[in-house]
């Protein structure tokens, strides 16, 4: 039983590092919660007692779940930073379905429509969720020609192929910091994860219409359908940049709700439903860690959220495509702030250069 409890509590952490969750939630020792560093320490041994003339030698004390989960943890993990990339893609039912209109084929891999980095300085107490619009201008990693950056994780094969690899040194071609890490989650997760928390309560800022489904505004208890359709929504309901928007103040609100909840009743039922839509290469020990960490951050205080700054090019000189092309002035003003690091930009993918060689 208290294996299937500790099982529970490490899926539970997956769920809320990953593209339908981010950072992390779960209800953990709350004694190391001030010092997240302490889940790293190696205890010191503990000198033998002398032999003592009892017949009966004392009895070993039972580790509790929590217990055994700090005594897995791996201690050369977060001792200062960790960088996760954090994708949602675009695999559904219909485009599974060869019968459907939306199918994808073997050459049609599925794109990577939600690219956020989420990084962590475990020593500093605070974390930065960046948010990379998918129409974003990159070069794709071991591919020619100006992509959208959406189409590195369908050019590397998607979640069957080589897509993280390609994903991850795309974006670590982009923005200059190294990344050893990621977790994602596809559209039907989502909804197994909010449907299976019972939930989310959010206030619905402007109607959303999407496959003859419409969301109405206000504050509302929503169903894993309802937070998808938000989510996804942008054709008439502003540009990706606002959709980005969206999607963040979701995450932070399944966070909030999560955080709050301080129970693990519903984590059986969670781990059944989303179980089978989590690909990650993070530990069982690195994610138990970050889930600690996670319990006394604070939107607005120690964890951030952005999105890349840019500008909309339309008609360009690549293959006539429309493009978010990044203000590498202000990325890598960004990549100091929350880096500390002076990262080198290609000028050739600066909206200013792009802009002033396009084709009308």
């Amino acid at each position: 039983m208290k294996n299937r409890r500790l099982k529970y509590i490490i899926t539970i952490c997956i769920l809320l590092i990953l593209a339908a969750l981010v950072l992390a939630g779960g209800n953990f020792y709350r004694g190391i919660a001030k010092d997240p560093m302490s889940a790293f320490e190696t205890p010191s041994p503990t000198p033998s007692p002398a032999s003592s003339p009892s017949l009966s030698p004392s009895p070993s004390p039972t580790l509790s779940p929590e217990e055994q989960l700090m005594g897995q943890a791996d201690t050369d993990f977060m001792r200062n930073r960790v960088n996760i990339l954090i994708l949602g893609w675009d695999q559904s039912p219909e485009r599974d379905d060869e019968n459907s209109v939306l199918y994808r084929d073997e050459d049609n891999n599925f794109r990577s429509d939600v690219l956020m980095l989420l990084t962590v300085d475990f020593e500093g107490n605070t974390a930065h969720l960046i948010s990379i619009p998918r129409d974003t201008m990159a070069k794709i990693y071991n591919t020619k020609g100006h992509w959208k950056i959406n189409a590195a994780f369908a050019k590397g094969g998607s979640v069957e192929g080589d897509g993280f690899e390609y994903a991850i040194k795309t974006v670590e071609n982009l923005m200059g910091v190294p990344i050893d890490y990621y977790a994602g989650v596809n559209m039907e997760g989502l909804k197994a994860v909010v449907d299976a928390m019972g939930g989310v309560e959010f206030d619905v800022d402007q109607e959303i219409t999407l496959n003859g489904r419409t969301l109405t505004p206000g504050l509302q208890l929503m169903d894993g359908q309802k937070v998808l359709d938000y989510c996804r929504a942008r054709k008439g309901y502003g540009t990706d940049v606002d959709r980005a928007d969206r999607q963040q103040r979701m995450l932070f609100a399944i966070f909030h709700q999560f955080k709050e909840a301080n129970s693990l009743v519903t984590l059986p039922k969670i781990y059944l439903s989303v179980k089978d839509y989590i690909h990650t290469n993070l530990s069982l020990e690195q994610i138990a860690a970050l889930s600690v960490f996670a319990l006394d951050l604070t939107p607005d205080v120690n964890l951030f959220r952005h999105t890349l700054e840019g500008r909309y090019i339309n008609g360009t000189v690549y293959n006539g495509a429309s493009f978010y092309v990044l203000d590498t002035t202000a990325l890598k003003t960004l990549m100091k702030d929350i880096f500390g690091v002076d990262i080198e930009v290609d000028y050739r993918y600066d909206y200013r250069y792009v802009r002033d060689n396009a084709v009308r």
